[in-house]
């Protein structure tokens, strides 16, 4: 029987083969017979098509890292533009003039291609056609840092303003933009998820494997099966949606070499067969390994492709094999009278579970193994985590899932940015306040109703505690989510904002991106933690935020006044010096 073509195809996009087809225009436009080119209709493309369908088409700039689509988009660009598709670029040459009636449209694919001198008079030319009444349209994709780069080389110091603020604050969506500059690192990938899979595991792409001999023990297969089901893709994209919180994106290259790897596990279909018919038993052990839900976190994968691959590299610092929860831990080896019914679909037989390789092993454990035995320890080490990234996927109590991640309070999290009005803002936004009174100060503070903002004290003073250089009272402090609506031109996922206004004439407002990381962290230090845990991602982070802070103190502050922390014996109080001529009072 001839292999499924639709394997090979997913394997020619992994890092793990030596046919690895980097460019995702490429991947989207060379599918086997039969099988439809993924298509994935976005906001970003829907837009951008019609603007260059228009009259005056503006001028367009594409950032992002690669593999994000840029070409692509300048491809479906210049269709739209010139109204007949775009299949093959017409030459080798860095710089392309379309026509389309009286308007001509200069298209630079990819500026790092260019010399920084080529590169420097291609903006030149666009500044210059940006400040005319009928300028010429530019569609360039640039990486950001080469783009400010020959930005300050070139001195284009005006065309630089105005591509930083939209970098900073979205595309411009004034009518009649003559400028749009389009960051690609900010696209949820998230949402693509389900599409993506759609198409990966659509019955034409899989209907040749009926027939083959060892369809019933194929990994393959079955995680295309698996993946077709709504609650498993929706979980697979909440995984990718926790990257994003954490401010990470994972580019559309990523996103599709893990997901082709996800289904595949690197296998091919020669290679299943071989393996299969070689040794049943020992393909019986073997096959649960290359599970989707471990190709997802790269549980088998060889070293060097976890490394290369982006998407796998950050999910495994997710891996939710790794957290113990007791309640789950005990649902899985425990006995059957606990939710049978939900234990047998679970944990049935499967291939992904050895046939009946784990219900053996777990009756085996069941029947009084030593916990310190080598079976006893075999079964939790093969097979412990191996189910919690099962039931991670499959498990209907989506609460207690989210206790599989490394985080405490991400349900706190995705309350707050999914709410536009949430009861909880306010406790949370007190927990916050007390969370970052203790990092600012270092000390164990219990005030969550007013921030300090302390100066660090001299090393050298024997039991110095820091003075306190500002105070922020809760009604200056708000914390505000921010949702994506169909105005923007790119689909970007949802953020949290802590808002500080710094008191003074007039009063100034500091905004901190409150990411899962750093919400997680400061709630940590609310309560009781340690400055250990997270310390290396998020205590600069911290001490940027107070800097910011400090910075817009200017003169507000009186000099005859000195505010500090007394410890009393139970708890640090906060105290205010004021000086009167060679006297002083102290208040409380």
């Amino acid at each position: 029987m001839n292999d499924n073509a639709f394997v090979a195809y997913l394997n020619r996009y992994t890092t793990a083969s030596s046919e690895h087809e980097a460019a995702f225009d490429e991947f989207t436009s060379a599918t086997p017979t039969g099988i439809p080119s993924l298509s994935i209709p976005t906001r970003l493309e829907a837009k951008l098509l019609a603007a260059f369908h228009s009259p005056s088409p503006p001028t367009v700039i594409l950032t992002g890292n690669a593999g994000d689509g840029k070409t692509y988009l300048c491809r479906k660009i210049v269709g739209a533009f010139r109204h007949s598709p775009l299949t093959v670029w017409p030459s080798h040459d860095t710089i392309h003039h379309f026509e389309s009636g009286d308007v001509v449209l200069t298209v630079v694919k990819d500026l790092s291609e260019l010399s920084i001198a080529t590169a420097g008079t291609v903006l030149a030319e666009l500044s210059s056609a940006l400040t005319g009444q009928t300028g010429a349209p530019y569609l360039i994709a640039a990486n950001e840092g080469r783009l400010r780069a020959v930005l300050e080389e070139r001195g284009l110091s005006v065309l630089a303003q105005q591509i930083d603020h939209q970098l900073r604050h979205g595309p411009d969506l004034t009518p009649n933009a003559k400028l749009l500059v389009i960051d690609l690192n900010r696209v949820a990938t998230s949402q693509y998820i389900g599409p993506v899979l759609d198409w990966m595991t659509a019955d034409v792409a899989w209907s040749g494997c009926g027939s083959c001999p060892v369809r019933n023990t194929c990994p393959m297969a079955d995680n295309a099966a698996q993946l077709r089901q709504p609650g498993i893709k929706d979980r697979l994209a909440f995984l990718y949606g926790v990257l994003e919180q954490l401010d990470i994106h994972v580019t559309f290259r990523d996103m599709l070499i893990h997901l082709a790897y996800t289904i595949t596990g690197g296998l091919s279909c020669t290679e299943v067969k071989r393996r299969a018919q070689v040794d049943e038993t020992a393909w019986q052990y073997e096959a649960p390994s290359y599970a989707y839900y471990s190709n997802a976190f790269g549980e088998s994968a060889p070293v060097g492709f976890r490394r290369k691959t982006a998407a796998i590299r950050h999910l495994r610092k997710l891996n939710v094999g790794q957290e113990s929860v007791f309640d789950l831990d005990h649902f899985i080896v425990g006995d059957d009278e606990m939710q049978p019914d939900l234990h047998a679909k679970l944990f049935g037989n499967s291939i992904d579970l050895g046939g009946r390789l784990f219900e053996q092993d777990r009756q085996a454990y069941l029947r009084g193994l030593s916990a310190t035995s080598e079976a006893a320890q075999e079964f939790v080490t093969r097979w412990l985590g191996h189910c919690r990234r099962k039931a991670f996927f499959t498990h209907p109590d989506g609460d207690l899932v989210l206790k599989l991640l490394p985080f405490q309070f991400l349900k706190d999290y995705l309350q707050l940015i999914d709410q536009a009005v949430s009861l909880k803002r306010e406790h949370i936004k007190n927990l916050l306040i007390l969370g970052l009174n203790r990092a600012f100060s270092g000390l164990y503070l219990t005030d969550r109703h007013i921030l300090y903002v302390t100066a660090h004290p001299s090393s050298s003073l024997e039991n110095a505690v820091p003075a306190v250089l500002m105070r922020i009272a809760e009604t200056n402090i708000d914390l505000v989510p921010s949702h994506p609506d169909a105005n923007e031109m790119i689909e970007r996922w949802s953020s949290l904002t802590l808002r500080l206004q710094v008191p003074g004439v007039p009063p100034q407002t500091v905004p901190w991106n409150m990411n899962l990381l750093r919400f997680e962290y400061v709630m940590r230090r609310a309560y009781g933690s340690t400055p250990d845990i997270l310390a290396q991602e998020c205590e600069l982070a911290v001490r940027h935020l107070k800097d910011s802070l400090v910075a817009r103190l200017g003169t507000q502050r009186s000099a005859n006044e000195l505010e500090f922390f007394e410890y009393n014996g139970r708890a640090y109080q906060h105290r205010r010096l004021f000086f009167l001529g060679s006297s002083s009072v102290e208040q409380a």
